[in-house]
């Protein structure tokens, strides 16, 4: 067990610096201190569903449409973390990348509501919830130039059960043609999608 000295023994302004979250204490001191950190946040979000779904007429102006089908998900994310450490024998900067990709596929079940407003046009709103199982593929790197050169690697997969909810809400424009049998329906919109549990990243302090 590593006890941390005083205050006071580490650094004569240690009250102006932070531990760096991101960094493994791992060929420096166990605790070190960052003059400046930055991080740069990159990432690919791609989701495809499969839904089938019986719309009920309740009235003349609402319709009630629930589904249920698949839905699969591939999420990566590029993290770049950068820290100037700010120590007595060591001024160089660290440059940490992460990954944090994830797969996944499974069911997925909701309701969506519309509204007639006139002339084919409509208010729709759509709650839906997922529950996927897929795989997690982390990595984590860094050269830290101390005393000796040394390179962290961290690696690890696993599989894992995530559950996924969404909210839309927008206006729908629709035109049926072929005796009604056939309908073509544009949607604009804001959704807004929660995942849960998606950074499975080491965080070291």
């Amino acid at each position: 067990m590593i006890r941390r000295p005083p205050r006071s023994t580490l650094f004569p302004y240690t009250t102006l610096f932070r531990s760096p979250l991101m960094l493994p204490p791992v060929g420096i001191e166990p605790f070190v201190h960052t003059k400046d950190a930055s991080e740069r946040w990159t990432g690919d979000y791609n989701t495809f569903d499969l839904s089938i779904g019986k719309p009920y007429h309740v009235s003349r102006s609402f319709v009630a449409n629930p589904f249920f089908g698949l839905r699969g998900a591939w999420i990566d994310q590029d993290i770049h973390a950068r820290y100037s450490l700010l120590d007595i024998t060591y001024n160089d900067g660290i440059d940490f990348f992460h990954k944090n990709d994830y797969w996944g596929i499974g069911l997925r079940g909701g309701f969506e509501g519309q509204f007639l407003l006139g002339s084919n046009v409509y208010m729709y709103g759509r709650a839906a919830f997922s529950l996927l199982f897929g795989k997690f593929d982390i990595t984590e790197s860094a050269t830290i130039e101390y005393s000796a050169d040394q390179d962290i690697d961290y690696e690890n997969s696993f599989y894992s059960t995530q559950p996924n909810a969404e909210l839309g809400l927008g206006l729908s424009w629709g035109k049926f043609f072929n005796k009604n049998q056939y309908q073509i329906a544009l949607k604009i919109g804001y959704e807004f999608h929660q995942w849960w549990d998606q950074n499975q990243l080491r965080r070291y302090f």
